[in-house]
C-alpha cells in the first residue's frame, strides 16, 4: 500500500514542477507559500481538535488576504505544504 502511495506522491511532485516550467515560459511567475497542519490519525481527540478545529480556524481567519499583494491571478503559483503533527 505504502508503494502506491509513493508513486501518487511523484505524479504530485512532477505535476507541480510541469506547473513550475510552463510559468516560467510565460513570463514573471509569482509564488505564494502556504503551510497547513494536520494531526496524525493516531493522536488523541483533544490535539486532533486543537489542530484540525482551532487551528485551521484560526490560521484561515487571522492571515491577510492574498488580495492584498494586488498579483495577477494568471501569473500566480500557489504551493503548500501539510504538516502532521
Amino acid at each position: 500500500m505504502r508503494n502506491g502511495d509513493d508513486h501518487l506522491e511523484e505524479s504530485l511532485y512532477k505535476d507541480e514542477s510541469l506547473q513550475i516550467l510552463k510559468a516560467k515560459e510565460y513570463g514573471v511567475t509569482s509564488l505564494i507559500g502556504h503551510s497547513y497542519a494536520k494531526a496524525k490519525n493516531s493522536s488523541s481527540i483533544i490535539k486532533k481538535f486543537a489542530i484540525n478545529i482551532v487551528f485551521a480556524f484560526l490560521s484561515k481567519n487571522c492571515r491577510d488576504p492574498d488580495v492584498i499583494l494586488n498579483l495577477d491571478y494568471t501569473s500566480l503559483l500557489e504551493v503548500g505544504m501539510i504538516y502532521h503533527v
